[in-house]
Formats: C-alpha cells, structure tokens, sequence
C-alpha cells in the first residue's frame, strides 16, 4: 500500500493530465486504503475509453444526414458536406 496522499496528488494529476472531470475522482479512489497506483491507472484508462466511445457516437449522431435532407440541398451544401464528411456523402448519394 502506497502513501495516502501520494495516491490522492497521482490521481488528481492522472484525472488532469487525461482531461477528465473531477467527478470521476470517487471512482478512482473508492476504496483509498486497498488502492495502488496502477488501479488509478487501469481506471482512468477505462473511463477515458468509455467518454471517448460516446463522444464519438454522439459527434455521429450530430452530423448525420438523412438522405431526404440530401436531396433538398442545394450544390453548395453539397459541397461543403463533400469537404467536410467524404464518407457521409458517398454514402449519401448511392
């Protein structure tokens, strides 16, 4: 068993460093007598993956089109969805 402070200063830099909200720090030291550096590790890893999936499926969500709205834009929208989603539109005008 690591320094309880030691543990709380690692966490608080893994929560930083990984861009992540304090409020996921009760998870990472649930249980502080029985925890070690690399179960913050193996945590944060985890929980970075798991916000990374859902931002990634809402982004998705977000800049979908439906191929009806395709069709009612004009060569510009087009354009600039051609730019911007390449897959999207391939996708779009099959």
């Amino acid at each position: 068993m690591e320094n309880d402070e030691s543990l709380v200063d690692y966490a608080i830099k893994q929560i930083d460093k990984n861009g992540l909200s304090m409020a996921v720090y009760p998870i990472l030291v649930n249980d502080i007598a029985n925890i070690n550096k690399d179960d913050i590790d193996k945590k944060i890893s985890l929980l970075s993956g798991i916000i990374d999936k859902k931002v990634s499926q809402a982004k998705e969500k977000l800049t979908e089109v439906k191929k009806e709205e395709f069709k009612k834009m004009g060569y510009t929208e087009k354009l600039e969805l051609y730019k911007t989603n390449r897959e999207l539109y391939e996708r779009l005008i099959k």
